[in-house]
């Protein structure tokens, strides 16, 4: 089957490509791996602007609103490293599934439960790639390629993408537990993370209610804290879970969502994000906030970019419109993503707590001045 565009990733930034094209008008065949399971929601944090994006794709999510964040610690400095924006717990899956009914709906040709697991070459250039399901492979052909595979990207690295071994990356854990407390319009946001062996380590985590019955916890490390390698993101999760069980009236040892863990490249670490033939976005383009580990709004806003200078080139039949996506994308992220390795390498020097304090003044201190 032959297509205009084929977006590897059915994630926000993928679907927010495929919707842009359909628009245009365009032949667009979207390629997810999982099923999308509606069974276990697990929440994530949305600012106004990750709103904003996703109301220009038509979506409206019917998120838990915040007006209190509450600091476990004496610093306020994280919060205001979240550029004091408005806070919103969404149910990912939920709004996933939207984003693809959407999708559909505008003539995205969608295979869910599909993996593309190499390119296809042509003549030095990406013109689609070969797709499995349920064991058989056939090939999907396409003019230009959106990769949204996520942070892992092994589609993208099958290509020639790589990340920057000197600059930081951010470790991600997170579950999801019931509570009686889960309509409380107060997220809690943790400073400085405690090892298995209770010594304070650099990171920072958050318990977000999500006004159903649950509340997901996450807990991020960078990859500059002291023996980062050796840490075990889930045993700081669980310890990090059992410090606030009182105050939430949980029971850690019984999570409704299973922990999971993900390693977020930041501070626009990967490269190439651009081709003659495609594009790179969320983040497989590393488009994470590097400070606060958010990634909802960085990532509809590349996918949203990347669907128009596609649609370009396209529309024109060269593929010029794509190459002023990176300074397009970095001019959209912000100073953020250049601060981030100075950043997180004084954040994971330092050890203890008042250090850890101490560096989060100096990145919110950076945010204020954008």
């Amino acid at each position: 089957m032959t297509f205009d565009a084929l977006v590897v990733g059915g994630g926000p930034a993928g679907c927010a490509a495929a919707i842009v094209m359909a628009r245009s008008g365009h032949r667009v065949a979207l390629i997810e791996r999982s099923a999308r399971d509606l069974r276990h929601p697990w929440a994530a944090l949305a600012t106004g602007a990750a709103l904003r994006q996703f109301r220009l794709l038509d979506v409206e999510p019917t998120g838990h609103h915040i007006s209190q964040l509450r600091v476990s610690t004496h610093s306020t400095s994280l919060l205001r490293s979240l550029n004091d924006e408005t806070l919103t717990v969404i149910r990912r899956p939920e709004v996933d599934h939207q984003l693809l009914a959407i999708a559909e709906d505008l003539g995205v040709h969608v295979l869910l439960g599909h993996e593309a697991t190499r390119p296809t070459i042509e003549r030095g250039f990406l013109r689609g790639a070969a797709v499995v399901h349920d064991g058989s492979e056939r090939h999907l052909s396409a003019e230009y390629v959106v990769i949204a595979d996520g942070a892992n990207s092994t589609f993208g690295r099958a290509l020639g993408t790589h990340r920057r071994r000197d600059l930081p990356y951010l470790t991600c854990a997170s579950a999801t537990w019931d509570t009686p407390l889960s309509r409380v319009v107060e997220c809690e946001v943790i400073v400085g993370l405690r090892r298995a062996d209770d010594e304070v380590m650099p990171g920072h985590g958050w318990v977000a209610p999500d006004g159903h019955g649950s509340a997901t916890i996450t807990v991020v490390i960078p990859s500059t804290a002291r023996d980062a390698s050796a840490v075990n993101p889930l045993a700081v999760l669980d310890a990090t879970a059992r410090s606030v069980a009182q105050r939430w009236s949980l029971d850690p040892d019984r999570p409704s969502v299973e922990p999971r863990t993900l390693r977020l490249p930041v501070g626009r670490s990967v490269s190439p994000i651009v081709g003659p033939t495609f594009v790179v976005v969320g983040d497989a383009a590393a488009t994470t906030d590097p400070f606060s580990a958010l990634g909802l709004g960085p990532a509809l806003a590349s996918g949203t970019m990347a669907g128009e200078r596609v649609s370009s080139a396209i529309a024109t039949g060269a593929s010029a419109p794509l190459q002023s996506y990176p300074d397009d994308l970095a001019q959209l992220m912000g100073s953020n993503h250049r601060r981030a390795a100075v950043a997180l390498q004084i954040t994971g020097r330092e050890i203890g707590h008042a250090a850890t304090v101490a560096a989060l003044k100096l990145i919110a201190a950076a945010s204020r001045s954008r």
